[in-house]
């Protein structure tokens, strides 16, 4: 069983080390005949900086690295060039002043590894005269410039949005050599994690050839799931009776049990909404540490993203049928307009479903996505204690369901919706459902939510290894208004109100009971549990019915073969 490459992005170690590598030098190999600029956007820790680390390898003209893989054996002529490999998150961003210190720094420090004696004390000037010099060394070969995390500074300064346009200049300056050295170029490859209209890198390079969104190199970072079985199995059945001794599975589950699990924990992105790859940080991480965390959203989550969300004041509610439609606005981002939906597909919180007419359809694509964010959008309304009574009432409501006991469902459900803060209660039946599928991703518990089944969209499914699946219909029961000009109460006529009617408590359970009745019965005449019912599968329909935030009604009836 190979070694897991955690914590490198060193091509040469990796391989030299006989760590697992994921090959992804057929898509490299096509990019470099290109002879293009070219730029990517992918999220924080899903693999960017090796892809670079691997381009530096191939220009370098280190064959003997790439044995067996694709790129070996094609015609590559493997000519070492000059390369220069700058990283940009490592860059001083508190002003435009200590940016050009800390370029200046790293470039002195590139040149001193080559002997180079530079005299110039501007990085402008000064990543000229290194171009020259490496091509002159070289024997006249052209450079090739990696620039990982090129829009880092920037993004660390979006609270201020003056400061982030000062970086921003500073930055378009200093890659506007590679403009005027543009002769002295073999080869030019920038990652990011946002594409900035307004930022030089794009309005000066000719031809930069985009391919955050290029039908050819969806997977280019990541793991499709091929590749995940290829690489992976041995680690997924070392993995297994560890998870089961946690009770992470279920008793008795298979390695097919936990493959289903990490593809609802870490799979689902896509840039084309047709090939879906995993997290490959997470997937690492978790092999590692054999446990299923938020890997990615602890250590990934830009810290501009979580800015972003507390200044729009974004609530459970842009997520409530779990995607959102926008048009032909995925890749640029204005610092003077930092939409959050863009913003947050380039992050990764958001994720190519389907493309149709120029429309995306964006969802969130995992399980660990989907539970981070809901868990920072209600931290910010919430203090760290009630996140951690929520996640309590959670785990009373998952085993109550895993018990098929409808009391303590009602019981633990209305004490998880009571701990909501009342500033993120919004009376409509989608609110509830979202709540729901927060509450089951707190304890680890995959749900779908408005899943085609049948003829029709049920509101959620969950599947509990070694108990069932649970079919569930939601409803939510609106206090009765009374709407009139004149209203009479004890004899006394008012003008032009609107006064509620308290039902009785006996009119309450009355509706409830209606509404439970409703819900069983749209599951069977819409025909949801169809496509459950397999051979050996426990399957159970179940009416959730919500009345003023924290009164639960619940039903569960086994449906029979």
């Amino acid at each position: 069983m190979k070694d897991l490459p955690v914590g490198t992005n060193s091509f040469s170690k990796i391989i030299e080390d006989g760590h697992i590598y994921v090959d992804k030098t057929k898509y490299l190999y096509n990019i470099i005949k290109k002879k293009l600029p070219h730029f990517l956007s992918r999220p924080r820790r899903f693999g960017k900086s090796l892809l670079l680390d691997t381009l530096k390898e191939i220009f370098l003209g280190h064959r003997n690295l790439f044995e067996g893989l694709y790129i070996y054996d094609q015609p590559y002529d493997w000519e070492p060039h000059p390369v220069i490999h700058l990283d940009m998150s490592t860059i001083d961003y508190s002003s435009p002043e200590e940016l050009n210190i800390s370029l200046l720094s790293d470039l002195r420090t590139f040149a001193k590894k080559e002997n180079f004696d530079i005299a110039d004390n501007k990085p402008v000037d000064f990543f000229k005269r290194l171009l020259e010099d490496l091509s002159a060394m070289y024997g006249e070969k052209r450079v090739v410039v990696l620039i990982d995390e090129y829009d880092a500074p920037i993004l660390r300064n979006i609270p201020n949005s003056g400061l982030a346009e000062d970086i921003r200049d500073a930055l378009k300056l200093f890659y506007s050599v590679l403009k005027s050295k543009e002769a002295l170029l073999r080869f030019i490859f920038i990652t990011g994690i946002t594409r900035f209209t307004k930022t030089s890198i794009f309005s000066d390079l000719n031809n930069l050839r985009d391919i955050t969104l290029h039908p050819k190199y969806p997977n280019v970072c990541g793991f499709t799931i091929d590749e995940f079985d290829a690489h992976f199995q041995e680690h997924m059945e070392d993995a297994l009776e560890p998870l089961i001794k946690r009770k992470s599975l279920a008793l008795g589950s298979s390695v097919d049990d936990l493959r289903a699990k990490l593809l609802e924990w870490y799979d689902g992105y896509s840039w084309d909404g047709t090939t879906k790859v995993l997290n490959p940080w997470s997937v690492l991480n978790f092999f590692d540490l054999q446990k299923f965390d938020n890997f990615w959203f602890e250590s990934g989550t830009p810290k501009f993203l979580v800015d972003l969300i507390k200044e729009r004041k974004m609530t459970l509610d842009l997520f409530d049928n779990d995607s959102t439609i926008i048009t032909n606005s995925l890749n640029n981002v204005d610092i003077d307009n930092f939409e959050p939906i863009p913003v947050m597909f380039q992050a990764g919180y958001l994720t190519v479903d389907q493309i149709e007419n120029e429309e995306y359809l964006l969802v969130l694509p995992n399980l660990e996505v989907k539970s981070s964010l809901f868990s920072n959008l209600l931290s910010l309304k919430t203090s760290f204690k009630t996140i951690s009574k929520l996640k309590a009432h959670a785990e009373v409501l998952h085993k109550a369901l895993s018990q098929k006991n409808a009391r303590d469902i009602e019981t633990s459900f209305g004490k998880f919706l009571s701990s909501v803060s009342l500033q993120l209660h919004n009376p409509k039946e989608s609110y509830y459902q979202t709540l729901f599928m927060f509450a089951m991703t707190l304890v680890n518990q995959s749900v779908k939510v408005e899943e085609a089944s049948g003829e029709g969209f049920l509101d959620a499914s969950v599947d509990i290894p070694g108990i069932g699946v649970f079919i569930i219909e939601m409803k939510y029961l609106k206090a009765k208004d009374q709407d009139t000009e004149d209203i009479v109460t004890d004899d006394k006529v008012t003008k032009g109100k609107v006064t509620k009617v308290i039902m009785t408590e006996e009119e309450i359970n009355d509706e409830l009971n209606k509404l439970t009745l409703e819900a069983l019965r749209q599951i069977d005449e819409k025909n949801y549990a169809d496509k459950y019912c397999t051979p050996g599968k426990k399957v159970y329909k179940m009416a959730l019915v919500v009345y003023k935030r924290t009164t639960v009604k619940a039903v569960i009836k086994e449906i029979k073969e």
